[in-house]
């Protein structure tokens, strides 16, 4: 990535794919704008699921299996099978992304691209609409059988090339939309809607995030622009072209000065060279970013925005519901409420020794050594497979499984040290509002 550190890995992209607030998942792409010989241990959140990225470019997922609802999930990281070696990797709703060593892009899951081609082949479901209409929405439904039987087509059970698009390098994947950044730091998106479009007015991109309706890129002059739905920190354009995420021209510059960015459903964040976080975007469903102290009638304004902390040596940004951030020294910090030790403390909860970190309604956080500390929601067994507790009440990382051990992503026959996911509080500068300034 253009704003390198001294992280033994520096980040993959990842989405931040954040609890789900109707249908939104927020995901973050950082970038470098080369293709490596090998793959960077990475870790990427979803909503229902996780991603893992080894050095040698094997793809483990844990989670919930999406299109069969018979079939237990697995109760430690298994491998994707059918997929060539990967650098990237990104993990939506209920699909994932990955870029091969070639810059080419698969997707599995429900894959957008495949959404795209079954709304086109079918976008009525026939003659049971009629009698939904008929009905008033009342009684049971129709259209029930054939709306299964059309999504069941939109699975893709091994991973599938996205055709017709230039060489990637990053990755994001949200609801039902996914993007990348080309070589040239040019955007791509696809989804239910549209087939790859490049998306004009982003050039020179080096990291982009997805939110529910709206997207944000980061230019190399630090320049944040966005796009989509004016819905939950998007930046403009009106809410009935929300839903037409890669089909909305005209992307905004609106803050300047980052050096990190991250989306939620219906927020965005960003990180200054100072250290200091911004966000801005709604605060329904008690969004961290903007809690309901702060603005109690849930009113979304999206040109304004909140300095939530300031933190030294803040590098990197991970979004979704359990916001987060990583520090030059190897610290993971959250601002999830639902992990902190106490309500309204000042101490931020942070992990030590953390080289990389990717965050949606849980937090995972990868180590120099190769290890994963996960915490936060694990109603999907997302945080950890084996245990699906529905809540976790407190910061209390855990060390990520494989069935035999600890999962390495970097060396499967490295002992685990002591203490290997010990948590620290961390002192934060008080969060402050403020309006930011323009290009």
């Amino acid at each position: 990535m253009a704003n390198r550190t001294a992280q033994a890995f520096p980040m993959i992209p990842h989405c931040t794919l954040p609890r789900r607030l109707a249908g939104a998942i927020a995901c973050m792409a950082s970038i470098a704008h080369a293709l490596p010989a090998a793959a960077q241990p990475a870790v990427a959140a979803g909503r229902y699921h996780n991603l893992g990225l080894s050095s040698d470019g094997r793809v483990l997922w844990w989670g919930t299996e999406f299109g069969h609802e018979k079939r237990v999930p697995p109760a430690y990281p298994r491998q994707v099978e059918g997929l060539p070696p990967a650098i990237a990797i990104a993990a939506g709703w209920e699909h994932s992304s990955a870029i091969t060593r070639d810059g080419s892009v698969y997707e599995w899951g429900y894959s957008p691209y495949r959404m795209r081609q079954v709304y086109l082949l079918q976008p009525m479901l026939g003659p049971c609409v009629v009698g939904a209409i008929l009905s008033g929405g009342h009684g049971k439904d129709p259209c029930g059988p054939a709306e299964r039987a059309r999504k069941a087509r939109m699975h893709v059970e091994r991973p599938m090339r996205i055709p017709g698009l230039p060489p990637a390098v990053a990755v994001a994947a949200a609801d039902s939309h996914s993007a990348i950044v080309t070589r040239d730091g040019e955007v791509y998106c696809w989804g239910a809607n549209a087939f790859p479009t490049k998306i004009r007015g982003l050039e020179r991109i080096k990291a982009i995030a997805l939110g529910q309706f709206h997207g944000v890129a980061l230019r190399d002059d630090g320049v944040v622009l966005g796009w989509g739905g004016a819905s939950g920190g998007a930046i403009a354009y009106q809410p009935e072209r929300s839903a037409r995420l890669c089909e909305n021209p005209g992307p905004t510059p609106f803050f300047i000065g980052a050096i990190a960015i991250a989306a939620y459903a219906d927020s965005t964040y960003a990180l200054r060279a100072d250290g200091s976080v911004w966000a801005w975007g709604s605060s329904w469903n008690g969004n961290p970013a903007l809690p309901k102290d702060v603005n109690p009638d849930n009113k979304p304004d999206a040109f304004v925005a909140r300095r939530i902390a300031t933190l030294d040596g803040a590098t990197t940004l991970g979004g979704g519901g359990a916001p987060s951030a990583l520090t030059r020294q190897g610290l993971a910090v959250t601002w999830f409420r639902a992990l902190f030790p106490k309500p309204g403390a000042r101490q931020q909860p942070s992990i030590a020794n953390i080289a990389a970190l990717s965050s949606y309604s849980s937090i995972l956080a990868l180590r120099p050594d190769g290890f994963v500390c996960t915490m936060g929601d694990n109603m999907y067994g997302a945080t950890d497979p084996g245990d699906k507790a529905m809540e976790v009440e407190r910061f209390m990382p855990v060390a990520l499984g494989d069935g035999r051990g600890l999962l390495n992503l970097a060396d499967a026959g490295r002992a685990a040290p002591p203490d290997l996911c010990a948590s620290q509080d961390t002192a934060a500068a008080g969060p402050g509002q403020s309006n930011p300034p323009t290009p």
